[in-house]
């Protein structure tokens, strides 16, 4: 988990990593392909959650999962199994036909999620995934997260010590734009506690 308030360069680092804006220096790699030169190679394994829901307002939530899981190059057979059990896993069902546009925040946010995940995704990027989402909605993003993690690499950002706990095994603290701390769940609760202040 990438932690820190606002304006403390979370969303910026995640959106280099994910190649929606180039790096100004440095260099990064995911399962040994550069971000600057192997983003297309990249994207074929890479699910992205941003911090603004970007929907399609007249595609139904089955179709959104069924476009994005395409993109990876799912047979039809695998997507409508897998958007089966996502839908369910997202308690989407009921909204399984309804156009993006007629969600609620909540339901929105959740359809990210599923954005993200579909497709056999090995690294997921989620840029603050439960804001918009009330306490129960978060609770249960949070179950489907430990759930969904397998073998996946899963890298949020969040001002929330609370999520991060609850998601990660590493957390970093940013604070304008740099690394302050970076360590093991475990570390960082110990070197912090409950008082940490970024």
């Amino acid at each position: 988990a990438l932690l820190g308030h606002n304006g403390a360069g979370k969303s910026t680092t995640m959106n280099m990593m994910c190649g929606m804006i180039s790096k100004t220096k440095g260099t990064a790699s995911i399962y040994g392909y550069d971000i600057e030169t192997e983003m297309n190679e990249i994207r074929k394994m890479m699910g992205y959650c941003p911090q603004h829901n970007i929907l399609f307002p007249k595609l139904t939530v089955k179709e959104h999962l069924q476009i994005f899981a395409k993109f990876k190059g799912r047979s039809q057979k695998e997507i409508d199994e897998e958007i089966d059990v996502l839908i369910k896993d997202l308690n989407l069902d009921s909204k399984r036909n309804v156009l993006s546009k007629d969600l609620s925040g909540g339901y929105k946010r959740k359809l990210c999620l599923g954005i993200a995940l579909v497709g056999g995704s090995k690294v997921v990027f989620l840029d603050e995934p439960s804001s918009g989402m009330d306490v129960t909605a978060r609770r249960e993003m949070w179950d489907m997260l430990k759930e969904y993690k397998g073998d996946r690499i899963i890298i949020l950002t969040t001002y929330s010590m609370k999520e991060a706990e609850a998601l990660s095994t590493t957390m970093g603290i940013m604070v304008d734009g740099q690394f302050k701390w970076f360590g093991s769940k475990q570390h960082t609760k110990n070197k912090f506690g409950t008082g940490c202040q970024v």
